[in-house]
């Protein structure tokens, strides 16, 4: 059996990047949305250790460490919060945890976690950090190619590119996802908070706040983590009188961090969007006038026998097989037909191939 991590967070944002991060080492994960949930999948799974959030909906991490522990004492929780202070961090370990994480998570200490449970043949070095222990990473490059994401970001001064892109682990394309889900993150929690205090409640105010906190420290934009913050902490008085008096500070302020937040989606949105738009016309630019991997006409021939054969027999996997490499040995409007082909191939639609094969031939076969 496969050794796995509990990530537990409401945060879809959090749990995917610390997913991803485990993933950097060959460390799989189970991601539990509520303290509730990470109960139930403790008392029915194993695990390596679990990463714990502290501000949860219903149940917090501090209670859902004690009753794990109940269940199973020696179960190894590490706390992850934002604000790990130590009183915080004695309330987590009166609980029951092992140790303490601070969001966003830093790589180099969910490493030491990793080395202090697990042995070396049971994980592996993620390049970005053999590069800062021994210079022997190559990193990740961006497979966009030329279409280079950081420029598009840069329009967007707020935005620490470098710090975004270290905390997935030197990942562009995890960069990009992680961006993505932001925008949605920050549109959803747009809402609650403008819906404050008509419908929407206290405890989803703080929890929004707290989520948002989190966002942007995860893509590197730390105005608005810091104006998020402040924001947290106004929430604080503004719920903390017994007869519910507005705290004006709290609601003028939120007028005015509502907007940047709907200005700063909007602004992560466009780029990307212009990011997307580049890539695709590269790609096509590219995919018109370049075969991914070019045949010689002995080996076309052979490939095309071996596709034949097996369409013959309904071999699906060998079809399947061979109209890959033609398709990766032609250009432009013979690759989309061979696209065509494989897809009528997994729709067990045999005549269909046959016909789109025989319609490539020919056009290959013709005098130019």
């Amino acid at each position: 059996m496969a050794l796995k991590t509990l990530v537990v967070d409401d945060n879809e944002i959090n749990a995917m990047l610390i997913h991803d991060l485990l993933e950097g080492f060959s460390i799989g994960s189970d991601i539990a949305e509520s303290a509730e949930q990470a109960i139930d999948m403790v008392s029915n799974n194993d695990y390596i250790f679990v990463l714990m959030d502290y501000v949860m909906p219903e149940m917090d991490g501090i209670e859902a460490t004690r009753r794990i522990c109940r269940i199973k004492p020696l179960m190894r929780i590490y706390a992850m919060t934002g604000d790990l202070g130590a009183d915080l961090l004695r309330e987590f370990m009166n609980a029951g945890a092992t140790g303490a994480l601070t969001k966003p998570i830093k790589l180099s200490e969910l490493y030491d976690i990793i080395r202090d449970n697990l042995s070396e043949s049971e994980y592996t070095i993620p390049d970005i950090l053999r590069e800062k222990f021994d210079g022997t990473g190559a990193g990740q490059a961006d497979k966009t190619g030329e279409i280079d994401l950081q420029v598009y970001l840069k329009k967007i001064p707020q935005l620490d590119y470098n710090v975004g892109l270290s905390n997935i682990i030197g990942n562009t394309e995890g960069y990009k996802r992680l961006l993505k889900a932001s925008i949605g993150n920050i549109r959803e929690y747009n809402k609650i908070l403008a819906c404050y205090p008509e419908i929407s409640d206290r405890e989803q105010v703080r929890i929004a706040l707290h989520s948002l906190k989190s966002v942007f420290a995860n893509i590197g934009i730390e105005n608005l983590r810091l104006e998020t913050a402040l924001m947290e902490k106004l929430s604080v008085k503004e719920f903390s009188d017994p007869e519910g008096a507005p705290n004006e500070d709290f609601r003028t302020g939120l007028e005015a961090y509502l907007a940047k937040l709907i200005a700063m989606a909007d602004s992560l949105e466009e780029a990307l969007s212009e990011y997307e738009r580049d890539v695709r016309i590269a790609h096509e630019e590219k995919y018109n006038k370049v075969a991914e991997k070019p045949l010689s006409s002995e080996d076309f021939e052979e490939v095309l026998a071996y596709t034949l054969k097996a369409l013959e027999r309904f071999e699906i996997d060998f079809i399947l097989e061979g109209l890959d490499h033609i398709k990766k040995s032609l250009k432009g409007n013979e690759r989309r037909k061979m696209e065509k082909a494989i897809d009528a191939a997994n729709e067990f639609d045999y005549d269909e191939v046959r016909r789109i094969i025989d319609e490539v031939v020919k056009k290959e076969e013709s005098p130019v």
